[in-house]
């Protein structure tokens, strides 16, 4: 297993290190840094990014491997000030050469075990970026509820209120008596059960939206807003569904 970020170490003179036994994969390892650097090319730069905690890492290259870590010396860039970003964020970005050590948690025993731990190692730093870069979620993308055109709102009520008062009234006031009359006791049941049926149906598939937001995306959407989705696509029904659907799709559409 590879180490945690807590294990990198960064040094400018890990290369020349003195080892005080023989050790199987630093005997061979000009050869052994030539294939992973060939394998793996500019990917290595993620590595730099988790485990270094590099800005904008560029030209990352193998250095200096043996069975208890590697080294990967890179070149970091300096990142375009923008609005989302503080200056402090940006102040470890100066140019210039850097190194970073990764420790291998458990001695690598065998040439053959490298091509897994470093399969490793990227699974976790791209897990470990994905996650950070959701939690540093601008305030403008932040997921507000927008409730339906307060016309389309008042229909959708007015209309679900009348189909109940028709459904449960002995003797609707006129003229919905002659509406209930012309209509059918059976045929405004079933109106009634069905959007019921609907509502209910579209408030489920609001709840799974945001439940899988506050999954994979945390600071996207709070609990609050996400009842406000659900309880109000339970009441207006699939207006209020689609403006979550926009709103997710427009909050997205830049991190795609």
């Amino acid at each position: 297993m590879p180490s945690t970020r807590s294990m990198a170490q960064q040094g400018p003179t890990i290369g020349s290190r003195v080892r005080k036994r023989r050790d199987p994969i630093a005997a061979d390892s000009n050869r052994i840094l030539a294939e992973l650097n060939q394998r793996y090319g500019s990917t290595l730069n993620q590595l730099c990014v988790y485990f270094g905690e590099a800005q904008s890492p560029r030209e990352a290259t193998l250095t200096d491997i043996d069975t208890n870590g590697f080294a990967i010396s890179y070149t970091e860039q300096p990142r375009p000030l923008s609005d989302d970003t503080d200056l402090a964020d940006d102040a470890g970005g100066e140019p210039g050469s850097r190194e970073v050590r990764v420790v291998f948690r458990h001695p690598v025993q065998s040439e053959d075990d490298i091509p897994l731990y470093f399969a490793e190692l990227f699974d976790e730093a791209r897990t470990g970026i994905v996650s950070q870069t959701m939690s540093q979620v601008p305030k403008r993308k932040q997921l507000a509820f927008c409730p339906p055109p307060l016309a389309l709102g008042s229909a959708i009520v007015l209309g679900l209120a009348l189909v109940v008062y028709l459904n449960f009234a002995k003797k609707p006031v006129y003229p919905l008596d002659w509406l209930q009359a012309a209509i059918g006791k059976k045929t405004l049941y079933l109106i009634m059960v069905l959007a019921m049926m609907a509502h209910v149906f579209e408030a489920l598939l609001a709840a799974m939206t945001c439940i899988a937001i506050m999954i994979l995306a945390p600071n996207y959407l709070t609990k609050s807003v996400a009842m406000q989705y659900v309880l109000g696509t339970l009441t207006f029904g699939y207006p209020v569904l689609r403006r979550l659907l926009h709103t997710v799709k427009y909050a997205f559409q830049d991190d795609a």
